[in-house]
């Protein structure tokens, strides 16, 4: 009797929840979570199963099952929006084969390591507006070998660790914009071999050189306005970097003479100053 009670008790609790917070398409493949607040129990899990991308917005969960993502195994996209977790898995994406692509910004999470990210098979990481964030630590995502574009910004990165990028190779999108990063190791994008476009705007950094580019031979596009910039080793960059196409240094330091000498001799390089 009492198994029965609990059997309609999590039902009913799941229609509630169901309809006045979450909303599908018509082949239940995009759930949405909105304005709620309490567990996502194994119940609720179950009747995910067949979702393909799951929002969480304005939410506070203060529960969910270890290794969610193990159990929804069609789950390729996840986007979590000025949400509140009051704790965080670290193995939360232990088992999941089949995800693709997340967004997560203005969340209130406990802590944010990006270890977390480590043996996902993302091609698409998107983090944005998250203070607990502090540093890109060696290996990071060393077995998230799909990796192809990775955003970092309006956070609080204040140092990238040598090793940072290892075995990113597919990545060809890298944005740390608006951080508070002010030193970046010689070499540090050289596993980055398939790198594109490289945003740094808006950090602390007073120095770049060709060095920091060495291997990335395909990359296209820097940004790095909005710097306190005074030193810039680009000369070379034709050699490292020959398919570079585009430069941004606005507002950085940089003098007039040390950007007239660079546009004057990187001829197919746009280079946007003040």
């Amino acid at each position: 009797m009492n198994r029965k009670m609990n059997s309609i008790s999590v039902y009913f609790i799941f229609v509630l929840f169901a309809s006045s917070c979450w909303s599908a398409n018509a082949q239940q493949k995009e759930f949405i979570v909105k304005d709620y607040t309490g567990p996502i129990t194994t119940g609720v899990i179950e009747s995910l199963k067949n979702a393909e991308t799951l929002e969480i917005i304005n939410s506070t969960i203060t529960e969910y099952p270890t290794r969610i993502f193990s159990r929804l195994p069609k789950i390729k996209k996840i986007v979590v929006l000025k949400s509140t977790f009051n704790i965080m898995d670290p193995n939360i994406y232990d088992d999941s084969n089949h995800l693709e692509s997340i967004l997560f910004a203005k969340n209130n999470v406990p802590s944010l390591p990006l270890t977390l990210l480590r043996k996902t098979t993302f091609e698409k990481i998107i983090i944005s507006d998250q203070s607990q964030v502090k540093i890109i630590p060696e290996n990071f995502a060393n077995e998230t070998k799909r990796l192809k574009i990775f955003e970092c910004s309006r956070c609080n990165i204040e140092s990238v660790e040598q090793g940072a990028f290892n075995n990113l190779g597919d990545l060809e999108v890298l944005n740390l914009m608006e951080n508070s990063i002010n030193h970046l190791p010689s070499e540090i994008f050289r596993p980055v071999v398939n790198l594109r476009e490289l945003n740094l705007s808006g950090n602390h950094i007073e120095k770049f050189t060709a060095d920091q580019l060495r291997k990335n031979n395909l990359v296209e596009v820097i940004d790095l306005s909005n710097n306190p910039l005074k030193d810039l080793h680009l000369l070379e960059v034709t050699k490292v970097a020959p398919k570079l196409k585009k430069l941004d240094v606005r507002g950085t330091k940089l003098s007039k003479n040390h950007l007239k000498e660079h546009i004057d001799k990187l001829h197919n390089v746009e280079i946007l100053s003040d």
